[in-house]
C-alpha cells in the first residue's frame, strides 16, 4: 500500500475510463456492477459519474444520483493499492459540493465495511436505519446513512449565489 497523498483531479467519468473502473469495481466488491450498468450510469441525465485520475490513470470513482433535492451516493470505490490516500474523500467532497443546491444526501453501506462507515461519519453522515439482509450475496445488513446538506451560501461563502 502506498501511503502518499493523492494529487490527481476529480473529473467526469468518460466511456474510455470504463476498463479501469471495472477493474477497480471487481477488486472492490463481491457483487460488482457490470459494464452495461456503468454505461447506463453515464447516460442518465440525473447521474453523477466521477473519477479520480492522476497522470491520465483512474484510481477511484463515485456514482451518485440527483433526484429533486436528494443526492444518493450509489457506488464509491478506490483501487486497493491506492486506498488511504484521500481519494475517496476527494471524490465524496467534490460530489457533495458540485450539487450545491441538494438539500439531503443518503447512501447504503455494509455493516461490516468499517472504512466506509468511518469515511461517511467524517463527512457528517449519520446512521438512520438498518436495511436487513440487503445484500443478496451473503444477506448482510446495510446501514442507511443520511446527511442534511447546508444551504449553498454556507457551503461556498466566497462563491456567487
Amino acid at each position: 500500500m502506498n501511503s502518499r497523498a493523492a494529487t490527481g483531479i476529480v473529473r467526469r467519468m468518460m466511456p474510455d475510463d470504463l476498463n479501469r473502473v471495472l477493474e477497480i469495481e471487481n477488486l472492490s466488491f463481491s457483487m460488482p456492477w457490470s459494464r452495461a450498468g456503468f454505461e447506463a450510469e453515464l447516460a442518465k441525465p440525473y447521474g453523477r459519474s466521477l473519477v479520480f485520475a492522476e497522470d491520465g490513470r483512474v484510481f477511484g470513482y463515485l456514482i451518485a444520483w440527483r433526484v429533486e433535492e436528494d443526492l444518493h451516493i450509489a457506488n464509491l470505490a478506490v483501487h486497493p493499492e491506492h486506498r488511504r490516500q484521500g481519494i475517496a474523500e476527494k471524490l465524496l467532497r467534490h460530489c457533495l459540493e458540485a450539487d450545491g443546491d441538494a438539500a439531503w444526501a443518503g447512501l447504503e453501506v455494509r455493516v461490516s465495511n468499517a472504512a466506509a462507515l468511518t469515511l461517511y461519519r467524517k463527512f457528517g453522515f449519520c446512521p438512520t436505519s438498518l436495511r436487513r439482509a440487503y445484500y443478496s450475496d451473503n444477506r448482510e445488513d446495510a446501514v442507511i446513512m443520511t446527511k442534511d446538506l447546508p444551504p449553498p451560501i454556507t457551503r461556498n461563502p466566497n462563491g456567487v449565489v
